[in-house]
């Protein structure tokens, strides 16, 4: 990423995350704390709480996405960007006050708004000269990971201050973010530049997914691979305190070494791999490798080869992320609108977490080690799928 236009796709990017990431300690000990009283029991006004933000994700993925394939990127980014800062503020309102219906409402908004990922995404494969690249898209990953690993942390310490002063910090980087776009982010999308600032209305991402037979394959790949990763991301934690009787410190240990695994890997690991094999075959790769090291982690002796096994987990999720949105934007590119493919995309993760979270947490309660063989396997389905759209890639060429 060597231009300005870039950089700033990466800044916003990775200022989302942190935006994300930056409140995460402080929602839970408000409500198991007593800090915020509802009619409803603490656990299920959390989970309400918790609920409601991807939510706000799966709607307006493919809603922002599609905005920005008919009004440009610029415009729809910028709108999102300042909305998602105004609702972040409404959030620490509503916790100073501890009004539990305003925090409800504004999470949902802000959930909504925070989609605006999707557009970054779209805007880096608009500016991309042919194919798009897992190496491009590893680097702006490195700004979700650097988000996830850094928020937490800035927000349990500035949640000593006050629990609503994470979520107005928060809200500061996201008007930073909407300040850089504004000041050197220009309109990617060259279809809205050539008609003069609008298009004409695009299909929606339902009416793409019901016309697009390729477009419904490439993202069931996408929703077995994303659910096989949440597997872990939701569930690992549980498994630390099942297996091993692990607290918060070895739990955010483990998280370090997971995370700094896939920062190191998709900045230096993803390019490498480009060089060497396909796209397609990336992304089968590095799926198989995750399925194998979720079983194999079942057999983990001690947390201390957990960790082990944990970092290379992280080495094959980074490729997994980088190789899924470019492997979803290729075979679609040309055809569709990629603003909505990639606001599908971000749908889709969401909707993925929710079902492994709901179906993966029943299945816990007859043993964790059920719920990590579930993540595997939906990786390996995954691997079948993104086989499968490679084979009836192939066959088209040659009927061509």
């Amino acid at each position: 990423m060597n231009s300005r236009a870039h950089f700033v796709v990466f800044i916003v990017y990775a200022f989302a995350f942190f935006g994300i990431a930056l409140p995460y300690p402080v929602v839970t000990p408000l409500f198991l704390n007593g800090d915020i009283v509802t009619d409803f029991s603490p656990e299920v006004a959390l989970g309400i709480v918790m609920a409601v933000y991807p939510l706000g994700l799966f709607l307006g993925g493919g809603t922002l996405g599609s905005y920005s394939d008919q009004y440009g990127r610029r415009p729809v980014l910028l709108a999102a960007l300042f909305i998602t800062s105004l609702g972040t503020l409404w959030s620490a309102y509503a916790i100073w006050t501890g009004d539990f219906y305003q925090l409800v409402i504004s999470r949902l908004v802000t959930g909504f708004f925070e989609a605006n990922g999707s557009i970054a995404r779209a805007m880096l494969i608009d500016m991309e000269k042919g194919e798009s690249k897992a190496s491009s898209f590893a680097l702006l990953s490195v700004g979700a990971y650097g988000g996830y690993l850094l928020g937490p942390v800035l927000g349990g310490f500035l949640a000593e201050y006050g629990n609503a002063l994470p979520f107005v910090v928060a809200a500061i980087f996201g008007l930073a973010a909407l300040t850089l776009a504004a000041i050197w982010l220009p309109e990617t999308n060259a279809r809205v530049v050539a008609e003069g600032g609008k298009g004409d209305k695009r299909p929606s991402v339902f009416a793409m997914l019901k016309s697009h037979v390729m477009f419904r394959q490439v993202l069931l790949a996408h929703f077995l691979l994303t659910i096989g990763i949440n597997t872990f991301y939701q569930f690992y934690p549980m498994f630390l305190v099942k297996r091993w009787g692990q607290g918060p410190a070895e739990i955010a240990l483990t998280n370090v070494f997971f995370t700094a695994a896939m920062i190191l890997f998709a900045l230096k690991g993803v390019p490498r791999l480009e060089k060497m094999m396909s796209l397609g075959k990336k992304l089968m790769l590095s799926s198989v490798v995750y399925g194998v090291l979720m079983s194999a982690i079942l057999l983990a002796p001690t947390n201390a080869s957990g960790i082990v096994i944990a970092t290379f987990i992280g080495f094959a999720v980074a490729v997994m992320n980088a190789a899924s949105p470019a492997f979803l934007s290729r075979e679609t590119k040309g055809e569709l609108e990629q603003g909505a493919v990639m606001g599908a995309m971000t749908s889709s993760f969401c909707l993925a977490q929710v079902v492994i979270s709901v179906a993966g947490s029943k299945v816990a309660v007859s043993g964790i080690e059920y719920t990590f063989i579930i993540g595997s396997f939906a990786a390996f389905l995954g691997v079948l799928q993104v086989q499968k759209v490679r084979r009836a890639v192939r066959v088209a060429a040659i009927t061509r």
